[in-house]
């Protein structure tokens, strides 16, 4: 009998090596890259994440994921009935590869256009036409606000990097 309990703890402590072995497996690949990776219950609730997937979640949906966050909190309501009717051929076992363009980004680029790039290159345009009416000459107040609105232009070229890294 002693010598079965032996075997049979032994199992468990194999079996519970194994798990963690598969673990640390997952999690290593899970946080390989910069990728996100979803790991989605039957229920559409997360089982795991990355990094990766956090970062995103916090910066674009303004969530704070965990484990059983709903999916659907992060995503765009133009993806969700796409990734849905994704999701259920995956759980009948149809193999599904989704590339879908993620719109916050874009979202984000087109606010930035739109309001933070239009006033600097007015006041571009403006100086232009003031240096233009008097022959291309300045005085040097001219040339720090045209500096200004350069700056001003760099400072949104790199909120956009930002926004695509």
């Amino acid at each position: 009998m002693q010598n079965f309990l032996n075997s049979e703890l032994q199992e468990i402590t194999d079996l519970k090596t194994e798990a963690r072995s598969a673990q640390n497996k997952l999690r290593s690949f899970f946080e390989s890259s910069g990728v996100i990776h979803l790991l989605i219950g039957t229920d559409c609730r997360l089982i795991d994440f990355n990094r990766a997937a956090e970062a995103f979640a916090k910066k674009y949906c303004k969530v704070n994921i965990k484990v059983g966050t709903k999916v659907s909190r992060l995503l765009h309501k133009d993806q969700l009935s796409s990734f849905m009717q994704n999701y259920n051929k995956a759980l009948e076992g149809i193999p599904v590869r989704m590339e879908q363009e993620f719109k916050y980004a874009l979202k984000a680029i087109a606010y930035i256009h739109s309001h933070h790039f239009r006033a600097p290159v007015t006041n571009i345009m403006g100086l232009m036409n003031i240096f233009k009416a008097n022959g291309y000459r300045t005085t040097k107040a001219g040339l720090l606000m045209m500096q200004r609105a350069v700056n001003e232009l760099e400072v949104q070229m790199n909120n956009i990097e930002e926004h695509m890294s």
